[in-house]
């Protein structure tokens, strides 16, 4: 099938067993690309699912020339799956999403076209994320933590939906450490601004999970809390 040329913004979309919420993902950005003025490519990444959802992609991609799905062979995780879409994608602006309908697919126009021209990365976050329950918690104590180590003060780092100049996610020094380890991926705003590229933050919607259940169990705390500190350390060395 033809695929589009001159692509303006390319839509990653990591998926993990995720066939539940996609047809009703998929609906949403398909009518978001439909009135948006972009030249616009989705890329989904298919992170070994064991579920239907490569079916549900497959039918979504072979009638759209915009939509392409790329499949790891093994589970891999999140941020290797991102950089495989990264790999594959053309567009000069780069915007991450997950399938899960946590960030809303209409908040991406906005999102990208408040990017001005002196801006690397805009990245959301979820204003009215219940901070009672555990995950919410976990994800405050999570971004104070970031703040006192390393003086990047943001709302939700760990939010998925964000936009970037695709230049900066393609430079040697920030995609060495994606590299290392696809863990690394949540600390990429981070990355960034050790880089001097500049930053802002745009409000999104929160809407709880519907379907499934989150993927952050509470090892991968204690691996975050290792990756952070070699991140550190290699600024001293």
């Amino acid at each position: 099938m033809k695929r589009l040329t001159d692509v303006s913004v390319s839509i990653l979309v990591p998926v993990y067993n995720e066939q539940e919420s996609l047809p009703a993902f998929l609906g949403r950005l398909e009518r978001v690309i439909n009135r948006w003025n972009r030249r616009t490519e989705v890329v989904f990444v298919d992170d070994f699912s064991r579920d239907g959802s490569v079916r549900v992609l497959d039918r979504f991609c072979a009638m759209r020339p915009y939509a392409r799905i790329i499949r790891h062979p093994v589970n891999r995780g999140r941020g290797n799956a991102v950089l495989t879409a990264v790999d594959g994608a053309r567009g000069d602006i780069l915007v991450t999403i997950d399938a899960d309908l946590e960030n809303p697919p209409e908040s991406i126009p906005r999102l990208v076209d408040g990017m001005g021209p002196d801006v690397s990365c805009m990245t959301g976050y979820r204003k009215g994320r219940p901070r009672t329950n555990v995950r919410g918690a976990a994800s405050g104590l999570y971004n104070l933590t970031l703040a006192m180590l390393t003086g990047l003060v943001l709302h939700d780092c760990n939010c998925g939906l964000k936009a970037f100049r695709s230049t900066v996610l393609r430079r040697k020094a920030i995609r060495t450490w994606l590299e290392k380890d696809g863990d690394y991926f949540r600390y990429v705003v981070y990355l960034l601004r050790r880089s001097a590229f500049q930053i802002r933050e745009f409000p999104i919607a929160y809407t709880a999970r519907a379907h499934g259940c989150s993927r952050y169990k509470r090892k991968r705390y204690f691996k975050a809390g290792a990756d952070l500190i070699r991140l550190l350390r290699s600024e001293i060395r």
